[in-house]
């Protein structure tokens, strides 16, 4: 769904913004939160999300500006015609050239090594 607040400064949309964004993690942590942004408050949105979520859920609120929206859209087309393209022929030929077996998208699992390697190293840390 989508949501546009408006308002004066200081009528609190920022504030009005972060709670739903909130809400919306309460109510199904499996759709998607997209927070588009104005390019100098990426930054400064990332980081409101990681103090008013924690790190965990503030993984699941993508912050993005224009430019890193158009950049998200270009990467999810071009991965999606890759995934059509390793289902024919012409494409595992082509992909075989880069001894490549195919393409597909990865899941949050796929990291659970390299999580636990960093949790082992931060433990040594202390």
């Amino acid at each position: 769904m989508l949501k546009l607040v408006l308002g004066r400064s200081g009528s609190g949309k920022t504030t009005t913004l972060r709670e739903l964004v909130r809400q919306s993690l309460r109510e199904d942590r499996e759709r998607p939160v997209f927070l588009i942004v104005p390019e100098q408050a990426s930054f400064e949105n990332e980081r409101a999300m990681l103090s008013l979520l924690g790190a965990e859920d503030a993984q699941l609120v993508h912050v993005l500006s224009f430019s890193r929206l158009a950049d998200e859209a270009f990467r999810q087309a071009v991965g999606e015609s890759f995934i059509e393209l390793a289902q024919t022929e012409e494409g595992q030929e082509i992909f075989g050239v880069f001894s490549q077996v195919g393409y597909d998208w990865g899941s949050d699992s796929d990291y659970d090594g390299e999580r636990a390697a960093q949790a082992l190293l931060k433990s040594m840390e202390a």
